[in-house]
């Protein structure tokens, strides 16, 4: 009978610690204190998406209510298309845009949630540049590997 090669196993480990930790890196918890009360985010991992004109990056920020979508450019909610589609799922509509650079999921927050918590990768569709000739709707993915251990870790934070 031979022995397993020792070498070899550590080197296993090691490997999936590096995965495990590339994983967890997809989302993290952000806390937001003031000295009086915590406030915790939990928030994706910056991905590029085309707005018609060049690369920008968008992100997803989850708090204990509200779920938004951060983008470097400017969001056209016009043709209301701008949301969120997890795994063969209905796209979830944004319900509105804030400074004219966040989509936000309030309405549908539970949904939205419990979606992350059961998916694999989250798409976002979004249309940028209201005032400028409409470039279509543009797409960028997001794993959502990690997301419920941030998800409780954010819940316990504001404990």
């Amino acid at each position: 009978m031979r022995r397993p090669n020792s070498v070899l196993l550590v080197g296993c480990a090691a490997f999936l610690a590096v995965i495990g930790q590339s994983i967890a890196a997809d989302w993290e918890v952000k806390n937001l204190s003031d000295g009086k009360k915590n406030s915790c985010l939990v928030v994706s991992a910056a991905k590029s998406i085309f707005d018609g004109y060049q690369q920008v990056t968008a992100q997803i920020i989850v708090d204990n209510k509200s779920v938004a979508v951060k983008s470097d450019s400017v969001l056209d909610m016009g043709s209301s298309d701008i949301g969120l589609k997890v795994g063969k799922r209905d796209l979830v509509p944004a319900d509105k845009i804030v400074k004219d650079k966040q989509a936000i999921f309030d309405s549908n927050y539970d949904e939205i949630v419990k979606l992350f918590k059961a998916g694999r990768e989250v798409t976002l569709q979004a249309r940028f540049w209201p005032t400028w000739p409409a470039t279509g709707t543009h797409n960028a993915s997001f794993s959502l590997m990690g997301f419920t251990k941030a998800y409780e870790d954010a819940i316990r934070c504001e404990q």
